[in-house]
C-alpha cells in the first residue's frame, strides 16, 4: 500500500515533496543527486522523505511524480485471486490505523463513491454505524456536499481507479468548507489531486485494463474496511 499522507511531513519536507514533484515534471533525468542540489539538502534527507511518504524509495517516488506507473516485483496480476493473495501478503495495519485516527478527529464522517464504489460506500457507512457514535452519510450526488461539509467533517472518497469523474470539483467544495479530505483509490494510479493532503493506494497491483472502472471489482476496498471496523470494534 501507498499512503501518501502531507500532513505527516514537517515543513521543510512539504516543501521538498512539492518542489520535486514541480520538477519531475520538466525534467525527466531527475535523479535524487540533482534533487538535492535543487533543495540544498542531502540526498539522505530526500531518501527519508520519500520514504516517510510511504515510498520504497526514490526510484519509486519520481515515478510517482512524472505520473507514471509504478513497477512492482510487482507485474500486473491478471488473476484476481493472485492479486488478493499479494494484497492480504503485504496489508500494512499502519493504514488502517491512520484511516481510524482520523475518523476519530472529526464527529461527521461523509463517505462518497458512484457506481459499484457507492455501494461500497454504503456498507462502510452501515458499519460504521454500528461500532461509532459519529454521523454518518454515504452519498453518491455532489450536490449535497455544499450543505453537508463543514469543518467537522471527515470526506472520505472511495474508488477503484479515480478515473471515472474527476474528484476536484467536490474536493474544492470540501476545501471551501474547511472540510478534511481522505481518498482511498484501490488501485495505485496516476492522477495527481493537489488539492488534497491524504491519498492511499491500497495496491499496486492493477486488475485487467480491459475492463472499464465500473466493471472492476470492490474486493480489495470491501477487505480494508472490514480491517477498520474490526479494529474499530476491538
Amino acid at each position: 500500500m501507498i499512503n501518501v499522507n502531507l500532513d505527516i511531513l514537517n515543513q521543510l519536507e512539504d516543501a521538498l515533496y512539492k518542489t520535486i514533484l514541480n520538477a519531475a515534471k520538466e525534467d525527466q533525468s531527475l535523479n535524487i543527486t540533482k534533487a538535492s542540489e535543487l533543495c540544498g539538502v542531502s540526498p539522505s534527507k530526500i531518501s527519508k522523505t520519500v520514504k516517510k511518504l510511504g515510498f520504497k524509495n526514490y526510484k519509486e517516488f519520481i515515478k510517482y511524480c512524472r505520473g507514471d506507473f509504478i513497477d512492482s516485483e510487482d507485474k500486473l496480476y491478471s488473476n484476481e485471486l493472485k492479486r488478493v493473495a499479494t494484497y492480504i501478503e503485504n496489508f500494512d495495519e499502519n493504514v488502517v490505523l491512520e484511516v481510524i485516527r482520523k475518523i476519530n478527529n472529526f464527529n461527521k464522517v461523509v463517505i462518497y463513491g458512484l457506481g459499484p464504489s457507492f455501494i461500497c460506500a454504503q456498507y462502510f457507512e452501515y458499519k460504521l454505524r454500528m461500532c461509532t457514535n459519529k454521523s454518518v452519510l454515504a452519498i453518491n450526488d455532489e450536490v449535497q456536499i455544499k450543505n453537508i461539509a463543514d469543518s467537522d467533517t471527515l470526506f472520505i472518497i472511495l474508488s477503484v481507479t479515480g478515473k471515472f469523474s474527476s474528484f476536484d470539483p467536490i474536493c474544492n467544495i470540501v476545501n471551501q468548507n474547511k472540510g478534511e479530505i481522505l481518498i482511498i483509490f484501490e488501485e495505485y494510479n496516476t492522477i495527481h489531486y493537489t488539492n488534497v493532503q491524504n491519498i492511499i493506494y491500497l495496491t499496486k497491483h492493477k486488475q485487467d485494463d480491459s475492463f472499464a472502472p465500473y466493471e472492476k471489482t470492490r474486493t480489495i476496498l470491501f477487505i480494508f474496511i472490514e480491517e477498520v471496523i474490526q479494529k474499530l470494534l476491538s
